[in-house]
Formats: structure tokens, sequence, C-alpha cells
């Protein structure tokens, strides 16, 4: 019986026994010049207030990106099965144009968005 807890992804076999996986999220943040950051994180939300930290202060673990330009919102998360299935998503989307990343979005939607 699969379920998720927080960022863990949990499985209990016919045994019982408890398998936990870290669940990690690709996810879209625009800026405040209306540009669009991609990156990867087992909790957007605080990824993002890091990414929010780094912009009002200059420092701590957000990207550089941030620096100078404000993280506006997250407008598109997916999951993904393992860091690594993640880390290949990010790097597909961020070879995508604006205009597909933008039709990406409006397909998606996010759960208090809209």
């Amino acid at each position: 019986m699969p379920g998720t807890i927080g960022v863990l992804r949990y499985t209990i076999n016919v045994d019982g026994f408890i398998g936990l996986v870290m669940v990690w999220s690709v996810y879209i943040i625009e800026a405040s010049d209306e540009s669009l950051y991609t990156g990867i994180s087992t909790d957007v939300e605080r990824r993002f207030g890091e990414h929010l930290k780094i912009h009002m202060q200059g420092v701590g673990v957000g990207a550089k990106y941030f620096r100078g330009r404000r993280p506006v919102r997250v407008v598109y998360i997916e999951a993904a099965d393992s860091r690594s299935n993640a880390s290949v998503r990010e790097s597909a989307l961020k070879k995508l144009s604006r205009v597909e990343k933008l039709a990406l979005i409006s397909s998606a939607s996010i759960p208090g968005d809209r």
C-alpha cells in the first residue's frame, strides 16, 4: 500500500516492511522580470524561501539567479521518482523555449493557483 508523508513516499510490502524514498519535484518559478527559473527539490516551498532569502539578503543557499531578480511564485510542479529522474526532466525543461514552457504551465494547475 503506497502513500506519502511530507517529502517521503512509502510502501508497505506483504511482510509489513516499510520502504521510504524521497519525493523529488521539478519546479518552475516566475521571477520579477517575468523570466522562468527551473529547478529541483524535495521541498519546493522551502526551496522557494531559500531563493527569496538570497534575493533579499544576498546570502544563503538559494540560486544566484535570484540575486538580481525576485522570485514571485511557483507556476509549475512535477513529481519525479528519483533525484536522477528529476535532474533529467529539469534539463529537458531548461531546453524548452519560453513559449513551450508557458504552454506546459498553462496545461497544468497548482492547487490554490487560479
